[in-house]
């Protein structure tokens, strides 16, 4: 619990020291707390935060009020549909690398939802499904993930935003595990967190290079190429690094 505590604290700092007014900042379920989102709020940034069973009233919430409800926004409890000035939703479709992807994204909006919830600023609660088929093997997984967001009622924009936060996300783990073989790390503790610290701004570095090339055979050039290495070191080290 001790690296979740300081990263919940480390976020409203990193929220108050950038410059994020009109921004949109999307975390996973560890930044779904009062203070951070009231830190957003008062930053004068959008927020789309997932809700998970760190916060078990509000997930269980949220996730009873789309249970009735189809895609197309009628109540399956037989009690008529929901009208459009409080309920969207969006749909996205994407093949490749041996898989078909469905995202259905619903969004939600009561009116009162944030002081239902008893969360302020929140206009909005997402049911974000996604459902993918590994063509291969015939098999077909469904996940569902809640959110709440500052947005207002815009499905394609909130599926967006989801989209792009897990794409970077997972982009940059693959990278770190597949380049820097991260995951067979025996590191522990403060020497893990730094060296992790160290690789993403390796991987940054990379990544921003004009040259062609995957990042393996960037990373071992740089050992080779002292010019290369040099270039790299030279580069804007803060220019796309993300933590």
């Amino acid at each position: 619990m001790g690296k979740k505590s300081n990263e919940i604290k480390a976020i409203p700092k990193l929220i108050k020291a950038l410059d994020l007014e009109g921004c949109v900042i999307t975390i996973n379920a560890i930044g779904c707390q009062h203070e951070i989102v009231e830190t957003i709020v008062k930053n004068k940034a959008d927020f789309v935060i997932c809700v998970k069973d760190n916060q078990k009233k509000l997930h269980d919430t949220i996730k009873s009020w789309f249970r009735d409800i189809d895609f197309d926004g009628n109540k399956t409890n037989g009690h008529g549909h929901i009208p459009p000035t409080r309920y969207q939703s969006s749909y996205a479709e994407e093949c490749g690398h041996g898989r078909r992807e469905r995202r259905y994204c619903q969004g939600y909006n009561n009116g009162v939802a944030g002081k239902i919830l008893g969360w302020n600023g929140v206009c909005s609660v997402v049911c974000h499904t996604k459902i993918t088929t590994y063509l291969k093997e015939k098999r077909t997984v469904e996940e569902k993930r809640y959110y709440i967001t500052s947005l207002p009622l815009d499905s394609e924009r909130i599926i967006q935003a989801i989209r792009t936060h897990w794409s970077i996300e997972n982009n940059l783990h693959w990278q770190l595990d597949v380049t820097f073989n991260e995951d067979d790390t025996r590191k522990r503790k403060n020497a893990a967190q730094n060296f992790s610290l160290i690789c993403k701004i390796a991987l940054s570095q990379i990544k921003n290079s004009q040259r062609k090339g995957s990042f393996k055979m960037k990373r071992k050039l740089a050992g080779w190429d002292e010019n290369f290495m040099t270039g790299l070191l030279d580069s804007d080290w803060y220019g796309g690094t993300t933590f």
